[in-house]
């Protein structure tokens, strides 16, 4: 058989029944697209657009091996985005109007929404969805401090991010419980404490001839300022390469606190996949959008190694390069096919040149493979591998059982974030 590059219109992954779906494209086009199918079904909608800050961000992609061991040196760094706006505030808010506009139709009618920014963009952002939603829909400025960086010895440290929480209609759904943590032992100013008949410690006290008790063991939701969640910091292993990556407890304590298992949560500005990686882990599906082909990959990356079965469309065709070199293999075992791997080399002067003390590596320029088989237009990847700083080297090797008459086909992403899709055809 002979290899060929192929280029699907989608990409699915994972046992089947995929329902988790990621878009690339700008969030103004993705929200519509996801209304196709999702219009009044998603419950939270978290959206991390940029924040007027002025600045440029970039994307830092490691390298083979010696880059997942840690090697700073084999590193790709990219542009992703210029958060900077030629009419200021106003062509800021107008991108933000068109997105908010797409997406409210998204929610359930008990949904919620989140939009996260900072002291740059927070005031004018209220004033837009109090205007959009009406000022009766807010729920919560939600405080998330942080501590990180220097001091300013102009002005207090600005060392807070603000998450507005919207309501889509009169009940959103809120569940304090599945956020709460125990009250504790600490005494109280003004409380007696006490125990009852069962044993249980609580604290008290009379108002109006009534007592109140608060239970030492009772789950207590958060207030709306957060301290106990800390910034990434730079070699955090939680991080994905981008500059403005959140971290995962950030997402998951708003996901717990509206939603349940089986719920949808959208976010718009993937990014570093963390909100997916949330939702996934919690038993939630999973829809984003980004249009950086990095947020895709990263989607892809961080879903693919919890074993969620999603699917990703908007795929760029990306032309195999002639210069470059490529080894593939398969063969049926049994009611499996085993798919080799053998060698990929680019002709890439922006990728360094693994270490000579390592073992050798001749998947170098590639960050993560599958394999599966070519449907039409969609390709179904059944096996997936990643590079992760435990396992520093991809296996050449991967198995999956496909259906009776299916073309063999792998994927693999390169270290410059293009995804190649190659298929077995006759001699």
């Amino acid at each position: 058989m002979a290899w060929r590059n192929v280029h699907p219109a989608w990409e699915e992954m994972g046992p089947g029944g995929a329902q988790s779906v990621f878009l690339r494209g700008d969030a103004a086009q993705t929200a519509p697209a996801l209304a196709e199918h999702w219009q009044g079904r998603v419950q939270t909608l978290y959206l991390d657009p940029p924040f007027m800050s002025g600045g440029r961000y970039s994307f830092s992609q490691r390298v083979g091996a010696a880059g997942w061991q840690g090697d700073m040196a084999a590193r790709i760094r990219r542009a992703t985005y210029a958060d900077r706006w030629s009419e200021g505030s106003v062509g800021y808010l107008a991108m933000l109007r068109a997105i908010l506009t797409g997406a409210l139709p998204l929610l359930r009618e008990d949904g919620s929404l989140f939009v996260h920014v900072d002291w740059r963009a927070s005031a004018h952002v209220r004033l837009l969805l109090d205007e959009l939603l009406g000022s009766g829909r807010f729920v919560n400025e939600i405080i998330w401090a942080y501590q990180s960086g220097g001091r300013s010895k102009e002005h207090f440290a600005r060392k807070h991010d603000s998450i507005f929480y919207y309501a889509k209609g009169k009940r959103p759904a809120f569940y304090p419980e599945a956020v709460g943590v125990p009250r504790g032992p600490q005494r109280r100013n003004h409380l007696r404490r006490g125990e009852d008949e069962n044993g249980r410690v609580y604290f008290a006290i009379t108002v109006g001839g009534k007592e109140y008790r608060y239970y030492e063991d009772e789950r207590v939701a958060p207030s709306d300022v957060w301290t106990d969640i800390p910034i990434l910091q730079q070699r955090d292993p939680q991080r994905t390469g981008y500059d403005t990556q959140k971290p995962l407890a950030l997402m998951e304590r708003l996901i717990l606190a509206t939603t349940r298992p089986g719920d949808a949560v959208c976010d718009l500005f993937s990014g570093s996949g963390t909100t997916a990686e949330a939702a996934a882990r919690l038993g939630r599906i999973a829809l984003a959008g980004d249009q950086d082909g990095d947020a895709l990959h990263l989607y892809r990356r961080r879903l693919g190694l919890l074993g969620a079965s999603f699917r990703l469309g908007g795929l760029p065709a990306w032309e195999w390069d002639a210069h470059g070199r490529v080894r593939i293999g398969c063969q049926r075992q049994g009611d499996a096919w085993s798919f080799a791997l053998e060698e990929v080399a680019l002709d890439a002067p922006e990728i360094p040149a693994p270490p000579p003390s390592l073992l050798p590596d001749t998947l170098h320029p590639v960050d993560a493979w599958s394999a599966g088989f070519l449907e039409g237009d969609v390709y179904r990847a059944l096996a997936f591998a990643a590079r992760t700083a435990k396992e520093p080297y991809l296996p050449r090797r991967l198995t999956a059982s496909l259906p009776e008459g299916a073309r063999p086909a792998v994927a693999f992403t390169d270290v410059l974030g293009r995804t190649f899709y190659w298929a077995a055809f006759p001699d």
